[in-house]
């Protein structure tokens, strides 16, 4: 199946082929809590490089986001994981996984959610969006991001990315990575979330080192 996204920034499909396969224009969405085949190692993963934060105003809540940072590590449970659900031979998940950690030498990728208090108002890949998205290195803030969103099936949200709920919209965000062997590589980063009602963070400190 093809990767189905609206983009904005720099457009790059070939990256996304990982995901090519269960991604689906749709509206497919699941509750978290639901009974899955998810691995005990996955799950510890996706809890290790998962962070989330809220944006209020008054006793309303504007924005809620969950950010998944693809690194190395997680890269290697999600691939596991992958292959056990989809049945890979050994050739294929060592491909895989050398694909991979080419490309996250290359950029620093997230798995953005995103629920908004008004459907409108969650249009993070729009090139008007009434949010920005920004990476903060340290304290750099680096540029050149891109924000792409994706449909899921049902089944795939409930395996691997449980914290989509039916209200919630998901995001495909990445930007360059810096050489691994640098400085740059071993500081803390932010993704931000920032517009007219408000900023929200999500950071990674120590894991955040190659």
């Amino acid at each position: 199946m093809t990767l189905m996204r609206f983009s904005r920034g720099t457009s790059s499909c070939a990256t996304r082929c990982f995901l090519a396969g269960v991604l689906v224009i749709g509206a497919g969405c699941a509750v978290v809590g639901i009974k899955t085949n998810r691995s005990p190692e996955y799950g510890d993963a996706l809890e290790r490089w998962s962070r989330s934060a809220r944006l209020y105003r008054g006793l309303e809540t504007k924005l809620e986001a969950w950010a998944v940072y693809q690194s190395p590590d997680f890269l290697r449970h999600y691939i596991v994981e992958y292959s056990m659900a989809f049945g890979l031979t050994p050739q294929e998940r060592s491909d895989m996984l050398k694909e991979k950690l080419k490309e996250a030498e290359e950029w620093e990728e997230f798995v953005l959610i995103v629920h908004t208090t008004f459907s409108e108002n969650n249009d993070l890949s729009a090139s008007d969006s009434t949010w920005k998205v920004n990476l903060v290195r340290g304290r750099h803030q680096e540029t050149g991001g891109e924000v792409s969103r994706v449909w899921w099936k049902k089944d795939f949200i409930t395996r691997f990315y449980p914290m989509v709920d039916p209200w919630a919209r998901a995001y495909l965000v990445r930007f360059p990575a810096p050489d691994p062997a640098s400085e740059e590589a071993k500081v803390s980063l932010t993704l931000e979330i920032t517009g007219p009602a408000g900023k929200v963070e999500m950071i990674w400190k120590e894991e955040a080192a190659r």
